[in-house]
């Protein structure tokens, strides 16, 4: 997910950007009568030491589900909302976990490559 800082844009875009994400369901942007991107207000979540950071196989295969489903035939707001919010959770559970261990790494790129020395 991209992250844009608002301070760092002229003003018109600014109230433009705020304008389409006024409504609860935000706006759909079409350009020949195709949708070409979805704007979605902001979510406000639990964040603090009460929220739950864990991350679940049932999570991540919503995520999947949502992803495909995303790519294949479309989906609405609320799955496309749901979808954000899984996706801040994976990244989330990611920095709480950490990196993988080179040594891992290492591990997988041996048995990819047959050789853990990099290749020309």
């Amino acid at each position: 997910m991209n992250h844009i800082n608002l301070d760092t844009l002229p003003e018109p875009v600014r109230q433009f950007i705020r304008g389409l994400a006024a409504g609860p369901d935000g706006s759909v942007i079409e350009e020949n009568g195709r949708p070409v991107a979805h704007v979605l207000p902001a979510r406000r979540r639990a964040t603090g030491a009460g929220a739950n950071l864990a991350w679940t196989d049932e999570k991540n295969q919503r995520r999947c589900a949502l992803i495909r489903k995303k790519f294949s035939q479309g989906i609405g707001t609320d799955e496309a909302r749901e979808l954000a919010d899984l996706q801040d959770e994976v990244s989330a559970y990611r920095k709480q976990v950490g990196p993988v261990p080179y040594d891992v790494v290492d591990a997988l790129e041996e048995a990819v490559n047959g050789s853990s020395a990099p290749t020309p």
